[in-house]
């Protein structure tokens, strides 16, 4: 009798620990197997931090997120609104959504609340009329513009300094920064609403038109929760980037509280 009690007993705390104890601390959502990136992030992240990541695909997201301490996301095609509601709930009801580069891009226009939700447009027409664009392979340049936020400046090492001119102050500045290579940039990114501007994006096109928009990455609060953007990570040398590396590692232990730089 005291050796079944025993097994009951072990019984009911292995399905106790099932239930509150996740295998994976992170999700990941990407649609573009084999996952190197992603898996690349994983790794990163699983070694700066202890925390471990489930990789899947849109159609094996589970409708509920609220387990996961952060969700990420890489979606390169269409999103689906059986994809997009349970993301959007997950950063309204208290979750971390980090969106990474083509989380943001015009496959995402046919979505019905995506964008609203992320207060982003893509304007069509001309590039040089405000019209969204995208060009690769490519080299441009992230620039830190939100100094001593924990995002963009907790043990991040830049390693170049920019001239830079903010597209919403017209501030000029020389800026910390980083170049990327082999990548994909995006020009032209309409944003609207409150948030907090992390990063900008200085891109000089083939027929030397010089770009410099603060639309590299950006915090906003969604309800109870936070949604992040980074535009890099395209390509794994993006991803492996130390300074971008970095930057991702942050956005992923970012607290409400962490509003500037640990010294």
């Amino acid at each position: 009798m005291y050796k079944i009690a025993q097994l009951l007993a072990l019984a009911a705390l292995l399905s106790f620990a099932a239930v509150v104890l996740p295998a994976e601390e992170l999700l990941i959502v990407a649609d573009e197997a084999p996952f190197t990136e992603m898996a690349a992030v994983a790794g990163h992240v699983k070694r700066a931090t202890g925390l471990s990541s489930k990789i899947i695909a849109p159609d094996a997201m589970p409708g509920d997120l609220a387990a996961y301490k952060a969700v990420l996301v890489y979606i390169h095609r269409d999103m689906a609104e059986s994809t997009e509601e349970p993301l959007i709930a997950y950063a309204r009801n208290g979750g971390k959504l980090i969106l990474l580069h083509h989380s943001i891009s015009s496959f995402k226009r046919k979505s019905t609340d995506w964008f609203p939700f992320l207060g982003v447009q893509l304007p069509a027409g001309e590039r040089d009329e405000g019209g969204y664009k995208f060009y690769a392979p490519v080299s441009y340049e992230i620039v830190n513009l939100a100094a001593g936020h924990y995002i963009t400046s907790h043990d991040v090492r830049y390693d170049e300094i920019v001239p830079y001119v903010s597209s919403r102050t017209q501030q000029k500045a020389d800026l910390p920064g980083t170049k990327l290579s082999n990548t994909e940039v995006y020009v032209n990114h309409q944003l609207s609403g409150e948030r907090t501007i992390l990063l900008g994006v200085k891109y000089q096109s083939p027929d030397g038109k010089t770009f410099m928009q603060d639309i590299g990455g950006w915090l906003k609060q969604t309800g109870k929760g936070v949604t992040i953007y980074l535009m890099p990570g395209h390509s794994i040398e993006d991803v492996n980037n130390p300074v971008y590396r970095q930057i991702v590692i942050n956005a992923v232990t970012y607290q409400r509280s962490d509003q500037t730089a640990a010294r």
